[in-house]
């Protein structure tokens, strides 16, 4: 998949040690990033740019917010 047929893009929110606290989602065309909810559950993240984190991480997160 291209660049750009990407959706957007997933930010990481990291602590100081490094563990992700949240996500925050930007989808193409948007200006401003919103934090990831609970309908956002279930986005491929091969269809979104990740940063802030490694994949690993960012997917532990989501999954972590899927039972919350």
């Amino acid at each position: 998949m291209s660049s750009s047929q990407k959706d957007g893009m997933l930010i990481a929110e990291t602590s100081e040690d490094g563990t992700v606290t949240w996500v925050w989602v930007l989808k193409t065309g948007e200006r401003i990033p919103r934090p990831f909810r609970r309908r956002d559950i279930g986005l491929s993240l091969d269809r979104f740019h990740l940063t802030g984190a490694p994949r690993d991480q960012i997917a532990n997160w989501l999954g972590d917010a899927a039972f919350a």
